[in-house]
């Protein structure tokens, strides 16, 4: 019976309405087939739909309302009225979009609906559109599942010992033992950082800038190579990058004083085009007018850190003084 109302909204199957339009011979044959399929279980089924009809008329409107839409989702999903597609096989903006134009005629679509089947126009301009997109699908960056796959093998392996949930919390888990040697250790400033945090300035070049106290040593460091500028331009436009809007163009007038502009204090080596586009850029300054230099100083002392640590690995005092936690607390009892 409930078969045969997924046609009808929730009005018209608890009142009866649009029933004369039905064919009362194909109803009837429908009530008999289910009459003998549940005849054992008959009078349960009919008290069981009285007690569902008085429950919804003693229901409020708002809630009708409600049961009224989950019902009709529910047999559009699992159950679609013949010829009507499947809600999950066409998705519900191109089924509204189709559902909107299936009475137009070719010449009346709008240019941004393209619904499919007959109604497509396959004019040049419909292939120019094609072409672009697969165009555009030549140049995106592919890769196979397996490459993808080991490379999070690789990153998990890389980071167990790092996660504490994976490998335990040294000294302890603050929330556990009431003990916060754990987040004083883990500080964003302090004087002797741990093993694993020394240890993971190795992963990347990225996981040492957002470190403060890696930043800090590879500060020292560029310091010994006369290069401590740079590291300092990209400090500037991170924070030129998350600043307030308000200060934007004093920021960018003064990076460029400080680190652009011909016979700065601290003048940092850029190529002659990324120079000109950061010149090109200053006319209107906004907070990502300086990126091209930014990544162009990045790369230079991503290379430069790459290069120390082939001929030198990690700087020996750094390693040597760490700190290295021991295990307390009732997890390592």
């Amino acid at each position: 019976m409930s078969q045969w109302g997924c046609g009808w909204s929730l009005t018209q199957s608890w009142t009866g309405e649009g029933l004369p339009r039905v064919d009362l011979n194909t109803l009837q044959e429908h009530y008999g087939q289910l009459h003998r399929k549940i005849n054992h279980a008959w009078d349960l089924v009919v008290m069981q739909a009285r007690e569902q009809l008085r429950a919804a008329k003693q229901r409020r409107k708002g809630d009708r309302l409600v049961m009224a839409c989950q019902e009709q989702t529910y047999w559009l999903v699992n159950r679609p009225p013949p010829g009507v597609p499947s809600v999950l096989e066409q998705g519900p903006e191109r089924s509204s979009c189709t559902a909107g134009q299936a009475q137009m005629s070719p010449q009346g679509l709008p240019s941004n609906c393209s619904p499919p089947g007959p109604f497509q126009t396959k004019n040049i301009d419909f292939y120019k559109r094609e072409m672009e997109l697969c165009r555009k699908a030549l140049g995106r960056a592919r890769v196979k599942s397996s490459v993808c796959l080991e490379a999070y093998l690789k990153f998990s392996s890389q980071r167990e010992l790092h996660d504490p949930i994976m490998s335990g919390c040294l000294p302890g888990n603050p929330w556990v033992t009431d003990d916060d040697t754990y987040w004083t250790l883990n500080a964003p400033s302090v004087a002797v950082p741990t093993k694993l945090r020394v240890e993971r300035w190795g992963f990347s070049f990225q996981e040492l800038l957002e470190d403060p106290v890696g930043r800090a040593h590879f500060m020292a460091f560029l310091g010994t190579e006369f290069s401590a500028e740079n590291l300092s331009f990209w400090e500037a436009c991170e924070e030129l990058r998350h600043g307030g809007q308000a200060q934007v163009h004093a920021m960018v007038d003064a990076v460029y004083q400080q680190f652009l502009a011909p016979g700065a204090a601290r003048w940092v080596n850029i190529d002659s085009r990324t120079m000109e586009r950061t010149l090109e850029g200053l006319h209107q300054p906004h907070r990502y007018v300086l990126d091209d230099a930014q990544l162009h100083i990045y790369m230079l002392m991503k290379k430069v850190s790459v290069q120390a640590r082939r001929a030198r690995g990690v700087p020996g005092p750094v390693t040597a003084g760490s700190a290295h936690p021991l295990p307390t607390g009732c997890w390592h009892a």
